[in-house]
């Protein structure tokens, strides 16, 4: 999944499945009684995990799959 960050507008782009992904988790967590996850939370997670690795252009992802 790509989230796409978009300095002219400041904001950050997630696909509908990513909207989708996280109703289902939510759904799952509110049928056992857990607290939902937040899209942000989630977004921020992703972010604080990828910025550990090197920034690259997008050619470069070809060679890291």
């Amino acid at each position: 999944m790509r989230i796409v960050i978009d300095t002219k507008a400041n904001a950050i782009i997630c696909p509908k499945g990513f909207f989708e992904e996280i109703a289902k988790r939510n759904e799952v967590l509110r049928s056992v009684g857990q607290p939902e996850v937040s899209h942000k939370e989630e977004v921020k997670k992703l972010f604080e995990e990828a910025i550990k690795s090197d920034l690259m252009r997008q050619q470069d992802l070809k060679g890291r799959k």
